[in-house]
């Protein structure tokens, strides 16, 4: 009984598990290429997070086009509105975004793929309100399969599930990196990371996907800047096109991903306008550039090893004086028993309550209480002073991680 309970509790979010696409699965999921507005965010979280901590002075975080895909010429000469692209993008692709010789190869079918085959921790946030309507996604690259790896990319190997179809072969791999995260345009963003232990040898093929949903250097803020220009001078052993992506992976560097749906001059020589697909991306504002910075990559070219991790970066900034906003894992049960003597308010208890299985976040927001209460001694009866004040954390946000 209780499992069933924590169960239904997970629902809202956490890690995806091959059991989770069985066929019965996807009939509850939203059709795609709705073009919705993008709802409400979770009703407190970006607010409380930010509650009596200024955000950081950041020039331009804004979303860059990192590729611009072409899809297919129109008869149009000028940008149509709104409404006649999405009447165009339905007729063209119906309910996927994207061309397909098989109708059944949707996009939970290449999702399946990457989370059965263990390459990427994927996971999805779930409005509350409306728990059919995913807010936002979260991708962690775990490993990408090469064709030797898979020995034979003719081969079709099972689903450990039951779904349709039931088979998949390295090529259906390959196009569920590109066709995954075409999960619905403008409304919706990916948050992109490594896994720790993710290896540093990818297929070529990978190289060229990274172009596409990868981060771009023109979004780094200064300081990991100065990390990339002394790894792109000292790593010479790594061939150009490769640095760019091993430097995120090294690194473990985050970002955000979104896309969308566009109308616009692409062909020369007259031609008319085209469809197009815009891959954008964006700096994720919480990523300690500390990480990253060009002493920690010296370190990193001379030895091979990390002076900053995230499990001793906390110790870093204490001795510098610098209030860490992203702890570690390794502090989690001592911040939150520092909060619970601190005093927790009830919608701090929800906020914790919603991140528990996203340690990493909620060691954040932990962090962000204890900072809040260290400001003044009576902290918790100015927030319940300020309960009115507050009402306004009902509102709409950009992205659930631009904290």
């Amino acid at each position: 009984m209780s499992g069933n309970k924590a169960k239904s509790k997970d629902k809202g979010k956490s890690i995806r598990r091959a059991e989770d696409y069985q066929i019965a699965t996807p009939t509850t999921l939203p059709l795609q290429n709705q073009f919705q507005i993008y709802p409400i965010i979770h009703p407190f979280l970006t607010k409380l997070l930010s509650l009596n901590h200024p955000p950081k002075p950041i020039t331009d975080n804004t979303y860059k086009i990192r590729f611009t895909e072409h899809l297919c010429l129109t008869t149009h000469k000028t940008e149509p509105t709104h409404e006649t692209l999405k009447l165009l993008v339905q007729k063209i692709f119906g309910n996927k975004h994207y061309a397909t010789d098989h109708s059944k190869k949707t996009q939970q079918f290449y999702e399946l793929i990457l989370v059965d085959t263990h390459s990427a921790d994927i996971s999805h946030t779930q409005d509350k309100t409306n728990p059919n309507h995913t807010l936002f996604s979260k991708c962690i690259i775990r490993q990408v399969l090469s064709a030797q790896q898979w020995k034979n990319p003719f081969e079709e190997r099972i689903f450990s599930v039951p779904f349709a179809p039931q088979t998949y072969d390295y090529n259906d791999y390959r196009m569920a990196w590109f066709r995954t995260f075409l999960y619905r345009p403008e409304t919706h963003s990916w948050f992109f990371n490594f896994h720790d232990n993710c290896p540093t040898q990818f297929p070529i093929w990978f190289y060229y996907w990274w172009t596409w949903f990868g981060c771009a250097l023109s979004v780094l803020p200064i300081e990991a800047q100065g990390g990339w220009e002394f790894w792109e001078k000292n790593m010479s052993s790594l061939e150009t096109y490769t640095k760019e992506l091993q430097f995120f992976r090294i690194f473990n560097i985050a970002w955000i991903f979104s896309w969308e749906y566009k109308i616009q001059s692409y062909l020369k020589n007259s031609f008319p306008h085209s469809l197009v697909r815009l891959y954008k991306i964006k700096w994720w504002n919480e990523f300690k550039t500390k990480l990253c910075n060009s002493e920690n990559v010296e370190h990193y070219c001379r030895t091979k090893t990390k002076k900053f991790t995230l499990h001793n970066l906390h110790s870093f900034e204490t001795r510098s004086g610098i209030g860490p906003s992203t702890p570690q894992k390794k502090d989690s049960s001592s911040s939150s028993t520092k909060a619970k003597r601190k005093g927790l308010s009830q919608k701090e208890k929800e906020v914790l309550e919603y991140l528990k299985d996203d340690p990493s976040m909620r060691q954040i927001f932990l962090q962000k209480i204890l900072d809040k209460a260290d400001d003044s001694d009576d902290a918790s009866s100015t927030a319940s002073n300020n309960k009115n004040k507050n009402d306004d954390i009902y509102q709409d946000s950009q992205d659930p991680y631009d904290m």
